[in-house]
């Protein structure tokens, strides 16, 4: 067995320390990809951006410039991250088109290279939020009814002699005018 190496990068799993680095570091990303013109938010340790195009094929800022924008933003991200001995989780990153249009090119895959092909999304949860490729909220709306229908049954099974054990009848009034309201 080896002696043991301090290590020369990073800091423990675990330390508070990290998450505050790691936001530190990535804090540096947004202004170079606002160099090549591309829009972005960071969360936690989430890193969206963003690139909207003309639906004109003959426009000068189409869809297939677009798609170029963002091989290379993530080929900037990568390098970004590789030059501050991050590792960029291929894996977890998500592509999404927002589109109104119904048209099947849009949602080809994403090729980044030769062996780097990200699949389109139709949908994904952002900040906990369901979110579409058509932006409707369907999705989320069906989760927030059955969350509620939920929440509304459990109501239900509780009597009243139940709730005046834990609490006052000024407490139950507040609470029953902040539900049905």
């Amino acid at each position: 067995m080896s002696d043991p190496q301090p290590p020369n990068v990073g800091v423990p799993q675990g330390s508070v320390l990290g998450p505050v680095l790691f936001n530190c570091i990535m804090s540096l990303l947004p202004p170079v990809l606002k160099g090549i013109g591309i829009s972005s938010h960071l969360y936690a340790d989430d890193t969206q951006f963003w690139v909207s195009f003309d639906d004109d094929p003959d426009a000068i800022n189409n869809e297939a410039t677009a798609r170029r924008r963002i091989c290379k933003a993530f080929f900037l991200i990568s390098s970004f991250m590789e030059k501050k001995q991050l590792k960029l989780n291929v894996r977890k990153t998500m592509f999404i088109p927002f589109s109104r249009r119904r048209d099947a090119s849009l949602y080809t895959p994403q090729r980044l290279d030769e062996d780097i092909v990200i699949p389109p999304k139709i949908k994904l949860r952002n900040l906990g939020v369901i979110v579409d490729c058509r932006l409707s909220f369907d999705s989320r709306i069906r989760e927030l009814k059955k969350s509620c229908y939920f929440q509304l049954q459990r109501l239900k099974s509780i009597t009243l002699d139940h709730l005046r054990f834990y609490f006052s009848r000024i407490a139950l009034e507040f609470y029953f005018c902040a539900f049905y309201i």
